[in-house]
């Protein structure tokens, strides 16, 4: 019964590399699970909190509204003169257009297209969120260069867009063809594939000749802000390593960039001309690029909120668990220490800080 009393403790029979991988002392891995579940819960909380403030001050609602108001300017009064510049007994010539390249010019005319909803399409806005105003029926002129990527070709790497005469005409600059080398990892192997792209639409905004917006003398480039490219994808030939340490297969997708400049197929070249009203071209600004996406609404922000809210309430709970657990860990051990001392034959009640005799070790004591 001594030995086992005095015998170290269950901790210091466990070696040291079991004690790495689990707990000494009573309670200790669910006081552990206790602290993680709390850290846990307090960050779903403080997700809550972030989310259930963006709701209420809905971050999205200055760019709605000034979408908003163009599009009821739009609705009221700027499409019909826009229209009128093209449509009826004052309507003015059509714009000649030429598209020029390393292959020479092709001419194209325009057409007056009336749309509905073509300033702003419900999908590229998102309007199934009920907070736009939907546009009505929108005016642009559009021309089609027909078959002008030809097969067996060389796509112009850049191209120049004529609108208009002298001493009035206006040239824009945009970029015809763009490729990209691009990797994925398949059975352990590298595998390469060149991503080519050829520009088959293009829109611009429309400026009268009297506009000092842009110069009349040199080429401008297309505001990349306005999301002016549509593009078509090529099919694409995709070559794997034959070893792990190969770059031949990434040297040839490479050359498949700067040979690859042939469609698999002959295709147009649409040219649109907007007005710098159109509420399209706003939504464009606004979202900073083609998405025209103004993002997540106050409602979306609320299902967050409540989503971490609950989340956190179960890791809290989970956590008051865990504590518990630990306090009756440690309370059994307590009581199972305080049985084994009680049982031993003679054994006197310890008390902390005084030196006890034992029957059992004559003329000796200890503490």
């Amino acid at each position: 019964a001594l030995a086992r009393l005095h015998a170290p403790p269950p901790c210091a029979r466990i070696p040291m590399r079991a004690m790495r991988t689990q707990c000494c002392k009573p309670g200790c891995c669910q006081t552990i699970g206790a602290v993680v579940a709390f850290v846990i819960a307090v960050t779903c909380f403080g997700m809550t909190a972030n989310f259930a403030n963006l709701a209420a001050t809905d971050p999205r609602s200055d760019k709605v509204s000034t979408y908003n108001a163009d599009q009821d300017a739009w609705n009221n009064g700027e499409s019909a003169t826009y229209a009128a510049k093209w449509t009826g007994p004052a309507a003015r010539p059509l714009p000649n257009l030429t598209v020029t390249g390393d292959k020479g010019g092709t001419g194209a005319a325009f057409q007056v297209v009336t749309v509905e909803g073509a300033s702003a399409s419900a999908s590229a806005l998102w309007a199934s969120v009920g907070d736009y105003v939907q546009p009505a029926t929108g005016t642009l002129l559009r021309a089609v260069v027909p078959g002008y990527h030809q097969l067996g070709v060389n796509v112009d790497s850049e191209l120049q867009i004529n609108i208009g005469a002298d001493p009035a005409r206006r040239t824009y600059s945009a970029r015809g063809y763009k490729c990209q080398v691009m990797s994925f990892k398949k059975n352990k192997r590298m595998t390469w594939f060149a991503r080519r792209e050829f520009l088959t639409s293009v829109e611009i905004l429309h400026h009268d000749a009297s506009s000092d917006d842009v110069s009349l003398a040199t080429t401008t480039p297309l505001d990349e802000v306005n999301c002016p490219y549509q593009w078509t994808q090529a099919t694409d030939v995709v070559y794997e390593e034959s070893t792990t340490t190969s770059s031949s297969e990434r040297r040839a997708a490479e050359r498949d960039c700067i040979d690859g400049r042939q469609p698999d197929v002959p295709l147009s070249l649409e040219i649109v001309l907007r007005s710098p009203a159109d509420p399209r071209v706003t939504a464009a600004r606004l979202s900073g690029g083609c998405s025209r996406y103004f993002g997540k609404t106050s409602a979306d922000f609320v299902e967050l909120a409540v989503g971490f809210g609950c989340t956190g309430a179960a890791f809290l709970v989970a956590c008051v668990a865990f504590a518990y657990c630990a306090q009756s860990a440690r309370r059994q051990h307590t009581m199972a220490v305080a049985s084994a001392v009680m049982m031993v034959p003679g054994a006197s009640q310890w008390q902390s800080g005084q030196v006890q005799s034992h029957p059992m070790m004559p003329g000796g004591t200890y503490a």
